[in-house]
């Protein structure tokens, strides 16, 4: 290229806008609203992290965190040979499994239970006994423990627990100073302070569910344990989700205002988790060990990171990213002809909800290549939109069609019902085969076919374009006009 064409083209590339600054220059109003939450982020919460260097250097309060000499990772070293720290650590992974296990499965089923509460005055009262505890403080909440659970003395008569064993003929029972016992206090006046505040975000994503869909499952006939089988729990599955990892982010790191208001010297053993031995070693009555107390908080926050990205990683697993369910067309009626055109233009598929298409446009939707799912209940059809959005359904059908015929004329006999005189449109009709009575493209019944005539004799099938006899088991609603689909259920392989 010569000097002159690159002397031409300079002054077009400085034109240039720059997008990076379009973009700041059009959305500077969104920034400046974050910018105050991000100035409080850098100054109270990274700003202070400068104090990570202390697990590196041999601290020095006359030196300062800068001017103390490096230590390197001699403090990592002492940690990991430390009986105490590794005592600690076993107790806290311990009773936090044990509040994962029990606790938040524990708050799920709560929520849940409360959620069918259909009482309107017992409902009230019971979300407020379990909210209530939340909004105490644990040194008053670990005060009422040791009401209940105090043992007898020469001054008292002991707590309402052990006044309870003493009146049934028991001995009363040392809870708070038994190490065996100890874990399982912390465990079960955790999940009894901290319920209300879980069952409140579930009964909030509940209350976020579309009614429409329970009453459209009610009208088909779901009870309460379908509904809350295919409906509710499906749908508060993202916001379990988000109470798993944040339970997870501090599998590592216990609650220290509980366990230190509860412990004593004889239950450190079960009952010693990192925080409370932290705070003895760093500013409790065993010393000023900084160094040592903020490399154990290093690697215990780091390992929580682990562990949050890695369950943040497979709960993605389970949800559907980059996919939106795009409703091309939504209306009342059978499917047409003009619907199968649409749904191929659009390259999407066709749902039904107690609905059927005739013949022609069934053959329609082959030529077109336009896949048709019909459903009766609404929960199905949504679960169903929800697999094959993930990807784990393959593009067929759940029952195969068969055949279709036209009712012509109806004979009422006596102790055998109506009698449906019919011509055979598409397919055929094959004895005790499952069939759809539809009118006016509407699924009136869904059952089995009674018997098939052919004249007088009985028939095993009867083919397009033969006329034929039927009777519907167990219904007597026919009439002239209405379409007799014939089906048969065909096992699918799934992908």
């Amino acid at each position: 290229m010569s000097e002159e064409s690159r002397a031409m083209r300079a002054p077009n590339a400085l034109r240039r806008p720059n997008k990076f600054i379009a973009y700041m220059r059009k959305y500077w109003f969104v920034y400046m609203l974050v910018l105050p939450g991000l100035v409080f982020m850098l100054v109270f919460d990274y700003g202070p992290m400068y104090g990570i260097l202390l697990a590196f250097k041999d601290y020095s309060p006359r030196l300062g965190v800068w001017g103390s000499p490096w230590a390197g990772l001699s403090h990592f070293r002492e940690m990991l040979v430390d009986p105490n720290f590794i005592r600690a650590f076993k107790n806290t992974v311990l009773i936090n499994l044990y509040n994962l296990a029990f606790g938040f499965t524990f708050n799920v089923f709560l929520a849940l239970m409360i959620n069918e509460l259909k009482i309107k005055k017992v409902k009230p009262v019971v979300q407020t006994c379990v909210y209530l505890p939340y909004f105490l403080s644990w040194v008053i909440f670990a005060g009422l423990v040791q009401v209940f659970l105090e043992y007898p003395s020469s001054a008292d008569i002991g707590g309402v627990v052990n006044q309870v064993i003493a009146a049934l003929g028991g001995q009363p029972v040392d809870f708070l100073k038994n190490p065996a016992m100890f874990r399982t206090i912390l465990v079960i006046t955790n999940i009894i302070k901290t319920a209300g505040y879980s069952t409140i975000v579930y009964l909030a994503a509940i209350s976020g569910i579309d009614p429409a869909l329970y009453e459209s499952a009610a009208i088909d006939g779901a009870n309460r344990k379908d509904m809350l089988l295919h409906i509710t729990i499906p749908r508060i599955l993202p916001s379990v989700m988000i109470m798993l990892i944040l339970q997870l982010a501090s599998l590592f790191i216990s609650n220290f205002d509980q366990v230190y208001n509860l412990y004593n010297n004889y239950v450190l053993s079960t009952g010693d988790v990192l925080s409370t031995y932290i705070y003895r070693i760093s500013l409790g009555g065993s010393g000023t060990n900084f160094e040592l107390s903020t490399a154990m908080n290093l690697v215990l926050n780091t390992m929580g990171l682990i562990v949050v990205l890695g369950a943040n990683k497979f709960v993605e697993k389970l949800d559907v990213q980059g996919v939106k369910v795009n409703v091309i067309r939504s209306t009342a009626g059978t499917i047409s002809e003009s619907d199968v055109m649409l749904a191929s233009a659009s390259k999407a598929v066709i749902y039904g909800f107690s609905v059927r298409p005739d013949a022609n446009v069934r053959k329609k939707a082959e030529e077109e290549g336009v896949e048709i799912r019909l459903h009766n209940i609404i929960y199905k059809a949504m679960e169903e939109m929800e697999l094959a959005m993930k990807g784990l359904l393959a593009p067929v059908y759940e029952e195969v069609v068969i055949g279709q015929a036209e009712v012509r004329q109806t004979f009422k006999v006596s102790k055998i019902g109506t009698i449906a005189g019919c011509m055979v449109t598409d397919g055929k009709l094959v004895k005790d085969c499952k069939v759809r009575l539809i009118r006016q493209g509407i699924v009136v019944y869904d059952g089995q076919l009674g018997s098939l005539k052919r004249f007088q004799n009985d028939a095993k099938e009867v083919t397009n374009g033969y006329e034929c006899g039927l009777t519907i088991m167990n219904f007597n609603d026919i009439k002239e006009g209405d379409l007799i689909e014939a089906y048969a259920d065909q096992e699918v392989p799934q992908n």
